[in-house]
């Protein structure tokens, strides 16, 4: 057996089994179904915890053909299908082209029939304009203060808004779509497990260091009193990784004070390979605006940027090659 780790599990990259092959089945799929188990077995053996086995199997040549029932099964979650469809595209790239309608008509599907919708807002990342273009297009959102689509009993910013404290989290994923309205952003951290059976997942991301430059000079405008450098450190030190990965450890730490370190980096880009809409807004304007789309924003003919800063010299208090040192994880 041959054993790929990639990101945070272990995989199967193949299987040779001389023993199976003597077996001299006559059947083809009865050689296939019982090479799947083995798979199985050793998918559930090597997976790490926090991984499901599911995300092991793609990865054996022997379950190539077998992709179009894993994303028909109503047992395995949105977010699993997304996950194998991101990875298999690095680990098995001729098993993801052979199967790209497949993984296509899947997610089609899903944009079409599922219409609640999760931001996870990154400071100054262009959330407000998100927000925006959620109200202009029909969806129910909560405007807090009118300007962002916060959910204000759990999902309020921690860097610049109301009390510096740490946030209730939802008990169940149908408290979760119980309360929260057609479209809402989270800026505060991520709940596990993820609740998307009903409800899709996006988020915006920047360069780090042009992300906290502005984060800064926003923060410093505010003048948040006594709470000003805790704001300024949660903010400034691997933001993206904490609000993906801090909800994994509210039995441990405050997640006010979790800091993330190297291992916490596995975790994070699991979770976001689990998302269905991951956007670099700075980055090929053309391909995010058909993305934008895809999310039921309608047709732009230009990326929106509102709520940014005009001109405002306010003294960043880093240089750049400390702000870099301090983003590690996110860049």
């Amino acid at each position: 057996f041959g054993i790929l780790s990639t990101n945070s599990c272990f995989v199967v990259q193949y299987f040779q089994c001389p023993w199976l092959a003597s077996l001299r089945m006559k059947r083809k799929f009865l050689r296939r179904i019982l090479a799947s188990a083995v798979c199985v077995a050793i998918a559930f053996n090597f997976a790490a915890p926090n991984i499901s086995p599911l995300s092991s199997i793609m990865f054996c040549d022997c379950d190539c053909k077998l992709m179009p029932l894993y994303t028909s099964n109503s047992l395995i979650s949105p977010g699993e299908i997304n996950h194998l469809r991101r990875t298999s595209q690095w680990e098995n790239p001729s098993c993801y082209e052979k199967h790209f309608a497949t993984f296509a008509d899947h997610f089609k599907n899903r944009i079409t029939n599922t219409k609640h919708h999760l931001f996870l807002h990154v400071p100054k990342t262009g959330g407000t304009s998100i927000c925006d273009l959620a109200e202009k297009s029909g969806k129910e959102v909560i405007r807090d203060n009118e300007t962002n689509c916060w959910e204000r009993e759990h999902f309020w910013p921690l860097w610049c808004c109301y009390e510096f404290s740490a946030r209730p989290s939802f008990r169940s994923c149908r408290e979760f779509d119980d309360i929260l309205p057609e479209f809402v952003m989270n800026e505060n951290f991520l709940d596990y497990p993820l609740c998307m059976e009903n409800r899709i997942y996006s988020t915006l991301v920047r360069d780090p260091v042009d992300r906290v430059i502005s984060h800064q000079v926003h923060l410093r405008q505010l003048d948040r009193g006594n709470t000003f450098h805790d704001r300024l450190n949660l903010g400034v030190f691997n933001h993206f990784n904490w609000a993906l990965t801090a909800g994994l450890h509210l039995n441990k730490i405050n997640p006010i004070f979790f800091s993330p370190v190297r291992e916490n980096l596995k975790i994070a880009m699991d979770t976001m390979s689990r998302f269905d809409f991951i956007i670099n807004l700075f980055h090929n304007a053309t391909c995010n605006l058909k993305i934008m789309n895809f999310m039921g924003f309608g047709y732009l003919i230009e990326m929106p940027r509102k709520n940014k800063l005009n001109g405002t010299k306010t003294r960043v208090v880093a240089d750049r090659q400390m702000l870099e040192d301090f983003n590690s994880l996110d860049r």
